[in-house]
């Protein structure tokens, strides 16, 4: 896995903290002057950025007050969202360090480093850009069709990609939510959550990794409602497993990676 950090050199402490939690998990920091190596046109044309950043998975940038008055950060960080919007995956993994103007599309995923007690605590960076092959799925599996598309779609789709899928009701009996749901959710990389049948369970393990910011892939029935805040997401209406399975490869693709690879 490698990582470029994009910041202010009035963050250059907090970023060379950051870099060092990554590669002790193993991760690649890449060091990059990209006024230097890739310029201005470079950066407009996207060629140069492209070339420079080609074996890049993940770009993390760190928003203050200084990296948003630079105009030179503020065109590397327009060019590094058109990469994203071209990638057609999540590229960019945004952090911010004290009260600033971050783009409105990015602080749903933003991880909040406001509070300094917060930034000796790197685990929300490295699970992020690094993740986990573990894959939690929440859905109402007492619903026959719930169940059937679980089993014929979701776990061998996750599988087939190398993940370890786990629900609820592989963990002990049903209908039950513990500290272990919620521990295996705070573990994992990904989050399919299907609403069909609308469980306050469901609401609940969902909402929980929402909290955490996790990856999120919504899936529902076709003629069921999503309820509350989480209606503003975009969702998977699948009718039949062949609806699920199409549309559910499109998002684990555009998700990208989960795992980093162990250390060698």
């Amino acid at each position: 896995m490698s990582v470029f950090l994009s910041y202010d050199l009035a963050d250059h402490q907090f970023a060379e903290q950051i870099s060092t939690a990554l590669r002790d998990v193993g991760a690649e920091v890449v060091s990059i002057n990209l006024q230097l190596s890739v310029g201005e046109s470079g950066l407009k044309d996207g060629a140069g950025l492209d070339r420079v950043l080609e074996n890049v998975d993940y770009v993390i940038t760190v928003f203050s007050n200084s990296y948003i008055k630079d105009s030179w950060l503020q065109l590397e960080l327009q060019a590094l969202i058109i990469r994203e919007a071209r990638l057609k995956r999540e590229f960019i993994v945004p952090i911010v360090v004290d009260d600033c103007v971050v783009p409105a599309w990015l602080k749903a995923r933003m991880l909040d480093y406001r509070d300094p007690s917060e930034r000796t605590n790197f685990d929300p960076i490295t699970t992020k850009v690094c993740g986990t092959n573990q894959v939690f799925v929440v859905m109402n599996m007492t619903n026959e069709d719930v169940k059937s598309a679980y089993e014929g779609v979701i776990e061998p789709e996750l599988k087939n990609r190398g993940y370890e899928v786990k629900n609820a009701f592989g963990l002990y009996g049903e209908g039950v939510i513990t500290m272990q749901v919620l521990e295996s959710i705070s573990k994992s990389g990904l989050v399919v959550a299907d609403l069909t049948g609308a469980r306050p369970n469901c609401y609940l393990e969902a909402g929980y990794a929402l909290a955490l910011k996790k990856r999120i892939i919504f899936t529902v029935f076709k003629t069921d409602e999503i309820h509350f805040d989480l209606a503003q997401y975009r969702v998977v209406r699948w009718n039949t497993e062949s609806d699920l399975r199409k549309e559910l490869r499109v998002w684990l693709d555009a998700f990208g990676p989960l795992k980093l690879a162990a250390k060698t």
